[in-house]
C-alpha cells in the first residue's frame, strides 16, 4: 500500500532545501565547532532490502507512510524539537515499557475510559520506538492505534513534561507538523525568505481582505488594526500546504 500519493522525495527535499541554522546552530558554525554537513537533516534512502530486513525482524510491516519516508530518507534530524534524531531501519525496535507506564494507565481507566484511554493505556507495551537521540522524549507507533489506511498513531512523550503523550494520526502528519513548527519558529528572523513563505504570504494577499480605509468608515467608528505579519503568514502555513 502507498501513502496516498504523498511525494516524500519532494517533500523532504524541500525542508532541506529551506533549513537555516538556529542561532545557537549559527554560532556553533562560526566558532568552527561544526560544519554544515554535520547538520544536515535528511540521511541517504533505505533500500527496499533494508525495510524488508527490519520487517522481517520487527514482525510486522511497517506503516505506509513510514515505510515511505524510509525509502526517501533512511532518518532525519530534529534538532528544534524534544526529538533530536530519528533512526534508521536498522535501529527502530520495540520500545517494551521499559519504565512501567502500562499500570499506572490502565489504573486509571474506569467504565467511563474513551476508547482513546484505552488504546494510550495499552500504547506503551505495543509501540514502535523511533528516535535514536532525544531530549529525554519518545517517538512511538502504535500498531494498535491505526486508521482504514494501515497508518499507526504516533505518540511523542516528553518524559520531562509531566504531560500526556501527544498524538498524530500518522507518521505523515507528525513530520508534517514538525515542518510547521520549524516554520512557525524561522518566521521569527527577519531574513528567513524562500518560496514557502513567498506562496503563503501571496496566498494571504488574495484571501486577506485589506480592512476599509479610514474614510469609508461610519463617523465614531475605531480604526481597525491590521493583522500582524507573523499571524497571518504563520497562522495560514497549514491550511495552505496540508490541506
Amino acid at each position: 500500500m502507498d501513502d496516498n500519493g504523498f511525494d516524500w522525495g519532494t517533500f523532504l527535499r524541500r525542508w532541506q532545501d529551506e533549513w537555516v541554522p538556529s542561532e545557537d546552530e549559527a554560532e556553533e558554525l562560526a566558532e568552527g565547532d561544526v560544519t554544515l554537513a554535520d547538520l544536515a537533516l535528511a540521511s541517504p534512502p533505505a533500500s527496499e532490502a533494508d525495510v524488508a530486513d527490519a520487517e522481517r525482524r520487527l514482525g510486522t510491516r511497517l506503516p505506509p507512510s513510514y515505510r515511505g519516508f524510509l525509502l526517501a530518507s533512511n532518518g532525519w534530524s530534529l534538532r528544534d524539537d524534544s526529538i533530536h534524531q530519528l533512526g534508521a531501519a536498522h535501529e527502530i525496535g520495540w520500545f517494551g515499557d521499559p519504565f512501567g507506564m502500562t499500570p499506572m494507565y490502565r489504573e486509571s481507566l474506569d467504565e467511563r475510559a474513551t476508547e482513546q484511554q484505552v488504546l494510550l493505556a495499552g500504547m506503551w507495551e505495543r509501540a514502535l520506538q523511533l528516535e535514536t537521540d532525544s531530549d529525554m522524549s519518545y517517538a512511538l507507533l502504535d500498531p494498535g492505534d491505526t486508521d482504514d489506511d494501515g497508518e499507526w498513531a504516533l505518540y511523542v512523550y516528553k518524559g520531562w513534561s509531566g504531560e500526556l503523550p501527544s498524538r498524530y494520526p500518522s507518521f505523515r502528519a507528525y513530520m508534517q507538523r514538525r515542518y510547521e513548527s520549524f516554520h512557525a519558529e524561522r518566521a521569527q528572523l527577519p531574513e528567513f525568505v524562500n518560496d514557502t513563505t513567498r506562496a503563503r504570504d501571496a496566498d494571504s494577499n488574495r484571501t486577506t481582505p485589506s480592512p476599509p480605509a479610514c474614510s469609508e468608515l461610519p463617523e465614531g467608528s475605531p480604526v481597525p488594526t491590521p493583522v500582524p505579519y507573523k499571524q497571518v503568514t504563520c497562522g495560514r502555513l497549514h491550511l495552505s500546504m496540508f490541506e
